[in-house]
């Protein structure tokens, strides 16, 4: 299954000492699409045209490759490095791919050491396991391709480098990227699958009280919001399930609109879906909550032989700062469903007391 209407986007870092080696990978790797060259300008010439590539030069492109029989094209930005020490202030970024010349000098102006290429390997695995690695060489040291597998590349090239096998093997890594990013998209509404959400919700909690890995923000509290549709069995069986998902669809769309950078919407199953909001207290989270309900509200549909429906949600909201973090999903659960009892179209939380009551009277109580 390939997943139509997202736009991945992947980041490929070139390392070696050679420029012309570089500009020859680049050129082979962004063909005749490049949409856009961004940072520093070029020294000397245009490297489209054979000139001479500037060291740090980045490029977004485009790559197609093949993906379960089906020719996919994504987006590919290319950054080019010539020693550790600028390889490294690249990597400080997310790299997908990194192509690496063991032989690698640390500074532009000192000799290569394959020992230094060796353990800049094993220290990028260390801090960023995702990150393929593919090295290269010409030298003949015995093993020496075992050492590098050893230390987490993924493959090991022999210079010369072949440039259609070059090409073919950053497609294929991207297209085993791609599967993997794919089984954490929920298929048809194209926003986050229950799997990734609990993987999300774990990395929050371990992160509780600490910075961010990047130092961008300081976590606080930190809320859950569940949801359901309400009555959506019942627009399945009376209009069919095409439009079902129709509905399905168009709601995700809205609730998506209305979140926050950095905030995590997910498919939870059927007609139930998580928000999780770092750094969130519950006065917040509940206005949220709120935002969502009347985003869906606002949501005219069309089913056959209908003017206009319109669908409602129930949600229910949990914050850590009033509950146990592992047990976040399980009380904005238990406060929704405690909730749907009585009444549907509402948004309800945890009072001081720790009662379940609608959000309305709850910002009453904080007044």
């Amino acid at each position: 299954m390939v997943l139509r209407g997202k736009e991945f986007e992947y980041n490929l870092l070139i390392v070696d000492k050679k420029e012309d080696l570089r500009d020859y990978l680049v050129r082979l790797l962004k063909g005749d699409e490049v949409l856009t060259k961004i940072g520093r300008a070029f020294l000397e010439g245009d490297s489209a045209t054979g000139g001479i590539m500037e060291e740090g030069v980045e490029y977004k492109g485009r790559i197609t490759f093949r993906l379960e029989g089906e020719e996919v094209t994504r987006v590919l930005h290319l950054q080019t490095a010539g020693s550790i020490l600028e390889a490294r202030q690249r990597l400080e970024h997310y790299q997908d791919i990194l192509l690496l010349d063991l032989s690698l000098p640390f500074h532009p102006l000192e000799k290569g050491s394959i020992k230094r290429g060796l353990e800049l390997v094993e220290e990028v695995k260390g801090k960023s396991p995702s990150t393929e690695i593919i090295v290269m060489t010409s030298s003949e040291i015995p093993d020496l391709a075992k050492d590098a597998i050893s230390k987490g590349a993924f493959y090991f090239l022999e210079k010369p480098v072949r440039g259609e096998f070059f090409k073919a093997l950053v497609g294929a890594i991207i297209a085993r990227k791609e599967s993997e990013k794919l089984s954490h998209y929920d298929a048809l509404t194209g926003i986050y699958t229950r799997g990734l959400f609990d993987l999300i919700l774990e990395k929050e909690i371990k992160s509780l009280g600490k910075g961010s890995p990047q130092g961008e923000r300081q976590v606080g509290p930190l809320s859950v919001i569940i949801l359901d549709i309400d009555l959506f069995k019942n627009y399945n069986d009376t209009y069919g399930h095409v439009e079902g998902d129709r509905a399905l669809k168009a709601h995700s769309r809205a609730m998506a609109d209305s979140l926050r950078k950095g905030d995590t919407l997910a498919r939870c199953g059927g007609e139930e879906f998580g928000v999780i909001l770092p750094n969130t207290p519950k006065l917040e989270a509940l206005k949220l909550a709120e935002r969502l309900r009347e985003a869906v509200g606002r949501v005219v549909l069309h089913p056959k032989g209908v003017k206009e429906a319109r669908l409602t949600i129930s949600l229910g909201v949990a914050v850590s700062s009033d509950h146990p973090a592992e047990e976040l999903y399980k009380k904005a659960d238990d406060a929704l469903v405690y909730f749907a009892k009585r009444e549907r179209n509402k948004t309800c939380g945890y009072d001081s007391q720790g009662r379940v009551r609608e959000a309305k009277e709850i910002f009453q109580e904080a007044d």
